[in-house]
This record gives structure tokens, sequence and C-alpha cells, in this order.
């Protein structure tokens, strides 16, 4: 179920689709199991690990600022499709920086 629903809304151009779930690991591992067949770059990021792309660690900070400029300073120039999966991050949203740099 989560990956059509998924797959619809990415297809649909959101830029920020919301997934509350009790178990975020399935949702991690769906998300994944999405991006590899449609051929999408995926890239996880929490708090406790920063940055993990295709199970590498990636050299990046671990601050959830750093997590919403992301996507902005990897240079992607809107030829691909790229998600962002950002564990946790609600817990940030009351950050005025924050949410002004997503609505970016």
């Amino acid at each position: 179920m989560l990956k059509e629903k998924l797959s619809e809304l990415v297809c649909a151009a959101f830029s920020g689709i919301w997934i509350l779930t009790q178990e975020p690991e399935e949702a991690v591992r769906e998300i994944l199991d999405l991006s590899q067949d449609m051929q999408w770059t995926t890239t996880l990021w929490s708090v406790s690990e920063g940055f993990q792309s295709a199970g590498q660690s990636l050299e990046q900070p671990h601050d959830p600022l750093s997590a919403a400029r992301y996507l902005v300073g990897t240079g992607l120039d809107g030829s691909t499709t790229h998600l962002l999966v950002l564990r946790n991050f609600h817990r940030f949203l009351g950050n005025p920086e924050i949410v002004q740099t997503l609505a970016h």
C-alpha cells in the first residue's frame, strides 16, 4: 500500500510527504525497495546517524538544519528523482529557520 501511494505522490511531484507509521523501519524498507525498482536515488537522515546513501555513511553533519538544506547543496538538476528520508524530523519543525528552509 505504501509503495503505490508513495509512487503516486512522487510522480505527481509532491515536494514533501509526511509518513506517519508505527513501523518506521518497515516504511524505510518499502521506500528503499520502491526507489530501487524506480531507479530513484534515496538518502536517509537521522540526527544520530547523519546522512546515509546506499548503506554508506556520508561525510555530512548530523544537525537538522543541514538536513533541511541537503538537497539544495547536492547540485541536482531535476533530471532524476532523489528522495530524502528524514527520520523523526517532525521533532524539529518548531524551529523557524528549519521551517523557512523547507519552504524555500
